[in-house]
C-alpha cells in the first residue's frame, strides 16, 4: 500500500537534510583507502586539484587555490 523509500545507488535511503550526504558508490570505492597528508599520490592529487580549480573557473593567473582543513561547512566560517 504505501510506496517503496527512496534509495541511492548502494541501496542506503536517501538522507535529505542540507549537505551532500548521500555518497554515490563509486565516491565509496575510492574513500577506502585512507591517504596520509604525505603520502605520494595523496600530494599529487592535491596538487592537481589547486591547479585545476583555478583554471575550471578560468581564473588561472588571476587567482589560486588556498586549502582550508576542516568539514564541509567550517572555510564558510572562516570568511
Amino acid at each position: 500500500m504505501f510506496a517503496k523509500p527512496a534509495a541511492s545507488d548502494t541501496g542506503d535511503p536517501l538522507l535529505l537534510t542540507p549537505g551532500p550526504l548521500t555518497t554515490g558508490k563509486r565516491v565509496k570505492e575510492v574513500m577506502v583507502h585512507d591517504w596520509g597528508s604525505r603520502d605520494a599520490t595523496f600530494l599529487a592529487i592535491n596538487s592537481e586539484v589547486l591547479t585545476r580549480l583555478p583554471e575550471i573557473v578560468n581564473g588561472q593567473g588571476d587567482y589560486v587555490t588556498v586549502p582550508m582543513q576542516g568539514s564541509g561547512h567550517s572555510p564558510s566560517r572562516r570568511c
